[in-house]
């Protein structure tokens, strides 16, 4: 039996609607700070100022990404059947298509780095290792699929999901797998 995941333009469209609006917000905030007055500190200004440029360079960016999803009008969907994974975008500047034997698959692997020192996001990198040793990235944010719905419907079909949690700092390098 085929396991099915899609997701529509619209729906996609509509989530980076939301980034959008928040990036806007956010130069909004900082644009009445620089304009309003509310500090006279040069750093403060400068600082403004820079929060108020990466925003419309975010939004720009946000914009063509929005554009690009729109344009085709198709969805973003996966299905995983007794001997395929098919991964299908509308985008391919995005994320290309591609289809996988599942015999061609050795693992599926998530990696959650957390950074010691510092207020750094941590990374996410999700993976499809193939039998023959190499690793395909899914780029989390483009798949227009979530990849742990996917993996772990592979898992339904005998594929292992590994779930690693590293943590990295100035002298430290742990890895923990799940």
């Amino acid at each position: 039996m085929a396991i099915e995941f899609v997701k529509s333009a619209k729906r996609i469209a509509l989530e980076k609607l939301l980034i959008l609006f928040i990036a806007l917000i956010v130069g909004a905030a900082f644009a009445f700070v620089l304009l309003g007055g509310v500090s006279g500190e040069i750093i403060v200004n400068l600082a403004s100022a820079i929060a108020v440029i990466v925003s419309i360079f975010i939004t720009i960016a946000i914009l063509i990404d929005i554009k690009r999803v729109l344009a085709d009008g198709h969805e973003w969907r996966v299905v995983i059947d007794d001997e395929m994974l098919f991964w299908d975008s509308p985008v391919p500047e995005m994320m290309k298509s591609f289809k996988l034997a599942l015999s061609d698959i050795d693992k599926t692997r998530f990696t959650l780095t957390h950074f010691k020192h510092g207020k750094r996001t941590p990374d996410k990198k999700w993976e499809i290792i193939l039998r023959n040793g190499h690793p395909m990235k899914i780029d989390g944010q483009n798949s227009g699929i979530n990849p742990h719905k996917v993996f772990t419907a592979l898992e339904t079909k005998g594929i292992t999901f590994e779930q690693v949690s590293e943590k990295k700092g100035a002298a430290i390098h742990i890895s923990r797998q799940n």
